[in-house]
């Protein structure tokens, strides 16, 4: 049972990160059989406000988004704190933006749960054009959820393929109702909300360069099948990476949906954990890019591994990788900047 959850902001290029004066949101979903008393905070004192929330009263669970604007650089770690009852299977997505108006941005919220394969947070109206809308959604049904993004002009920011959440954003062009909306399959519970924060000129924009655009983490759990899937949309052009941490089951070899080609960065380290990391340079993206590892070897009971998906803007090719193993085991591998 979860008391505390710690979430990193995705990192930029600022001097310090995130950049100064930007929009931080957190959404999360969680399982209380009694809703617990929550607050966001982080390491460098912004000021979180609630945005939206929803209780999914059929099968138990919490959605919600917390935002803070105007943040102050050098923000890291972000603190959901949950105090009075203790929740079960959180997953949250921490999101950063530039151009939000750094006071009294707040222009509206929704919050929706039911069963289908449509996804919406139900209607909100906004007073202003220009809107930044943003809707997190979370699913009951596990792992084996993909995710489809609303029409355009919506981008699927994150999707999680094992722990059935995901964000979505759009600027909306025209100040009026909304109903932000979006896929999930299968058929499932979902709860979902969406809130409206009004554009203005501000925040540190990111500058060109090497940068992590977007970060997944996923967790496994008595890992037995000869693959795994993982859904991370991303930008085409991006160098993606993927890192594997685990007892003694690893990939052999990924592949995707668009055809982009893995390399194997380096040789694996065998003992446990086993450690491996693979990357696609200038990948083709797609909101809805499926990534499949051929897995070798089984963790049976308990906890699994680690996995995590990066996407990189500004970089290609590849040096050879360091190993080492010691107390501590670890793989790097360092990539070039465009110049």
């Amino acid at each position: 049972m979860i008391s505390s959850v710690q979430v990193v902001p995705t990192i930029s290029r600022c001097p310090t990160r995130p950049c100064r004066g930007t929009l931080l949101f957190v959404a999360f979903n969680w399982t209380a059989l009694v809703p617990p008393s929550l607050s966001v905070s982080d390491d460098k004192g912004n000021t979180w406000k609630l945005g939206a929330s929803v209780t999914d009263t059929t099968h138990g669970t919490i959605s919600a988004i917390y935002y803070a604007l105007n943040v102050a650089a050098g923000t890291t770690v972000v603190r959901v704190n949950v105090t009075g009852h203790n929740a079960d299977f959180v997953s949250a997505v921490v999101s950063e933006f530039n151009n939000v108006a750094t006071a009294n941005a707040f222009d509206g919220s929704s919050g929706a749960f039911s069963t289908s394969t449509s996804i919406n947070s139900g209607s909100l109206n906004t007073s202003t054009a220009g809107d930044l809308i943003y809707q997190y959604a979370a699913g009951d049904s596990g792992s084996g959820t993909t995710w489809s993004q609303g029409s355009a002009p919506w981008n699927l920011l994150s999707a999680d393929y094992s722990g059935s959440q995901a964000a979505q954003y759009q600027v909306q062009a025209s100040a009026g109702s909304i109903n932000p909306s979006m896929a999930i399959s299968p058929s499932t519970g979902w709860g979902s909300v969406a809130i409206a924060l009004k554009s203005a000129a501000a925040g540190t924009a990111l500058p060109a360069g090497i940068r992590v655009l977007r970060l997944v983490h996923f967790n496994g759990r008595n890992e037995t099948s000869s693959t795994m899937k993982f859904q991370f949309p991303t930008l085409t052009g991006n160098l993606i990476v993927m890192a594997f941490s685990s007892g003694v089951y690893y990939p052999t070899s990924l592949s995707d949906s668009k055809n982009n080609t893995y390399t194997n960065t380096g040789v694996v380290l065998t003992t446990d954990p086993c450690i491996k990391i693979f990357h696609a340079a200038s990948a083709v993206g797609d909101p809805a890019l499926m990534v499949t590892a051929n897995m070798t070897g089984s963790v049976s009971t308990g906890a699994g591994g680690t996995y995590s998906i990066v996407s990189v803007l500004g970089s290609y090719n590849v040096t050879a990788p360091m190993t080492s193993s010691a107390k501590w085991i670890m793989q790097a591998v360092a990539f070039k900047a465009h110049p």
